[in-house]
């Protein structure tokens, strides 16, 4: 608030003299002063009207609680909340089955790998054996296939001979000479003698 200067009538100099309580003000004192107290009127029925719904809604506060709706309404958010906390409770719940289920089937889960990982390498191990032996199975055929052959040839050289000593037998004198050493060549030969 500005400062409004106030007069008094001096009964001695019959003249205004400044004073804190005088009842005379210039005008544009006045004009400050009017308009101080338009503010201070608002002020005053603002505080009127907090204060009367101060009281309206304190009457229904004690209207509330006098008919217990307060505590009905207290009730019913405590149950709220009870109800609130008892389905977390039971999410809680469901999520720690859910993960001890994820890790059971995490654990199954690497354990089937571990054996997977077992089994190929077993099945590696038994592959690279079976390539050794496919290996050595082949070696044995070829050296088979080597001895029929070799057999067969031996067949075909044995009858072959057989067949040159009976032309030689066939023939004159000088022939048979000659028959008779390569006879007895040739059956050292057959049973493996050397001569």
């Amino acid at each position: 608030m500005s400062k409004v200067k106030r007069y008094a009538l001096s009964k001695e100099t019959c003249d205004f003299e400044e004073t804190k309580y005088g009842c005379f003000v210039w005008i544009d004192d006045y004009e400050k002063l009017e308009s101080e107290n338009e503010e201070l009127k608002r002020d005053l029925r603002q505080q009127i009207e907090l204060n009367a719904l101060a009281q309206i809604g304190f009457k229904m506060y004690q209207d509330n609680v006098d008919s217990g709706g307060l505590h009905k309404d207290r009730k019913d958010a405590i149950e709220r909340y009870e109800k609130e906390v008892s389905n977390l409770k039971a999410e809680v719940e469901r999520l720690t089955a859910e993960n001890e289920s994820l890790q059971t089937k995490a654990t199954n889960t690497y354990n089937a790998m571990v054996v997977r990982c077992k089994v190929e390498e077993i099945t590696h191990k038994a592959n690279a054996d079976s390539i050794i032996s496919q290996g050595m199975m082949s070696e044995a055929m070829k050296l088979m296939e080597e001895s029929v052959a070799t057999r067969e040839q031996v067949e075909r050289l044995t009858k072959a001979g057989d067949a040159m000593l009976s032309e030689w037998a066939s023939g004159d004198e000088k022939d048979a000479q000659n028959f008779l050493k390569a006879l007895v060549i040739w059956n050292a030969a057959k049973d493996g003698k050397q001569s």
